[in-house]
């Protein structure tokens, strides 16, 4: 049975719902290996390419949450779990 994975192409579906981003990377290898510890502990774990001031970046987030109070809940755990700072985004439609 093939498993398909989360992709960066999955985001821009994603509407009217609260993300947790746990931070944005310069490097390609630091995002994946976050978005992969999410993923081996049991988090939904999202990559998203965006450009900083010409320089390429990789946002980590986890998610989606229809309730605000469940991506807190979420934040929460991220942060004392990973030693981040994240931050509850809404992707609205």
């Amino acid at each position: 049975k093939k498993v398909s994975k989360p992709t960066v192409s999955h985001l821009p579906i994603f509407k009217n719902v609260w993300m947790v981003q746990l931070g944005t990377f310069g490097s390609t290898k630091n995002a994946y290996r976050l978005r992969d510890r999410l993923r081996k502990d049991g988090f939904d774990g999202h990559t998203k390419i965006v450009t900083l001031s010409g320089k390429k970046a990789i946002k980590v987030f986890t998610g989606p949450f229809v309730k605000k109070r469940d991506a807190a809940k979420t934040k929460k755990r991220v942060d004392q779990k990973y030693k981040v700072d994240s931050r509850i985004i809404f992707f609205d439609a």
